[in-house]
């Protein structure tokens, strides 16, 4: 499929392909695993079908659609292999934060020769950019740069001396040939995300690939790593359930599995279907004003980051309950639980999502109503 047809791709399309993707991505969950990266072969199959371009303004070659299509993909790719969603989810976001964020001539560098260029992050401000006549010097090492080995560019965060109100985070877009990749991705979830560190030693970045820091907080994004959560619990689920049906004698009339079974499917069903539609809900809401061309109101803010928190606990409820169910099988390496499972835990790690951060920052809104609520919020 060429650059152009990407445009006019149907959504249900887009849907098919995912689910056929994320087929070839739980078969091939051991080798993104054992590599710490997604394979080349599924990138090149998300390329292809246009599922990685979702985001990319249609001015570009992209889809042009917006945060509520993109985590339905994100979903289904995730109930196939965790990390394959994860990379997806951070590589076809960010062709919105491209085009949102930074100047159309800073667009023409990244997509002008290569409109499948990707972009990995670094988001959390860190290192140092010294002000220069052509831009700023950028110095400093940035972590946890999800789907980097696959990137052209990057964004990142850090700290620059002459923001409008004195120091503070501006983000910068860096190609990738202007930074080291540093090999420190060996986890225990997640493995297969590849978020290794990026490494700036003195780099030229001209002010018009920089953009001042973005209002995060209540922002759509997090959404997206909740949605990785909520699909691979589903996959979870979905084994569960398959394998007491496999238990069943074939011929036999009775229903599958006692009362404590089926209550304990229920329950975890109930559970992730809630945090599923929480999602869905406050995107939606959310995308009202985004599309206006408005900011996000204080009290969507606070709504969406109290939910990230709650959404997280919900997908983590049921995966307690189903772990436990699960018996001795779930601890092999080859038990496709078992890996959802670790994978679910590192990602409710992360900050947008995790049990503490969005209740802090909902409730520092909520305490401190006359106070800004710009990223990162104060201590």
């Amino acid at each position: 499929m060429n650059i152009h047809q990407k445009t006019s791709i149907s959504f249900s399309q887009l849907l098919e392909d995912a689910q056929k993707i994320a087929s070839l991505a739980r078969n091939l969950q051991d080798v993104t695993e054992r590599e710490r990266r997604v394979p080349d072969e599924i990138i090149a199959a998300l390329m292809e079908s246009g599922l990685m371009q979702v985001r990319q303004p249609k001015c570009w070659g992209g889809s042009g659609l917006g945060a509520a299509e993109h985590y339905q993909l994100v979903e289904i790719l995730s109930k196939g292999c965790a990390s394959t969603g994860w990379v997806y989810a951070v590589l076809a976001g960010h062709a919105d934060d491209l085009a949102s964020q930074f100047s159309p001539q800073a667009q023409e560098d990244v997509w002008g020769d290569d409109p499948e260029a990707l972009a990995s992050s670094s988001f959390f401000p860190k290192g140092w950019a010294e002000p220069t006549k052509e831009g700023y010097v950028l110095n400093g090492e940035f972590p946890f740069s999800s789907g980097c080995d696959h990137s052209a560019w990057a964004i990142v965060g850090s700290i620059a001396p002459d923001n409008d109100i004195g120091p503070g985070p501006r983000l910068f877009l860096v190609p990738m040939k202007d930074l080291r990749i540093k090999d420190d991705w060996f986890t225990r979830g997640l493995a297969g995300t590849g978020s290794k560190s990026l490494v700036a030693e003195s780099v030229l970045v001209p002010r018009y690939r920089t953009a001042p820091f973005p209002m995060m907080v209540g922002s759509t994004a997090p959404f997206s790593q909740n949605s990785v959560l909520v699909g691979a619990a589903r996959g979870i689920l979905e084994d569960f359930i398959a394998f007491h049906q496999e238990q069943q004698t074939e011929g036999e009339d009775r229903p599958v599995g006692g009362e404590l079974l089926q209550i304990l499917v229920g329950t975890c069903w109930s559970e992730i279907d809630a945090a599923w539609q929480l999602i869905q809900s406050d995107v939606d809401a959310t995308e009202v004003h985004l599309k206006r061309g408005e900011s996000v109101p204080r009290h969507v803010a606070i709504r969406n980051r109290a939910h990230n928190t709650l959404i997280t606990k919900l997908v983590l409820s049921a995966l307690d309950r189903l772990y436990a169910a699960s018996g001795s099988s779930i601890l092999f390496e080859n038990s496709p639980g078992g890996r959802l499972y670790q994978d679910v835990k590192a990602g409710a790690q992360h900050v947008a999502v995790n049990q503490t951060s969005g209740a802090r920052d909902a409730g520092f809104m909520l305490l401190n109503p006359d106070r800004p609520w710009t990223y990162p919020l104060p201590s």
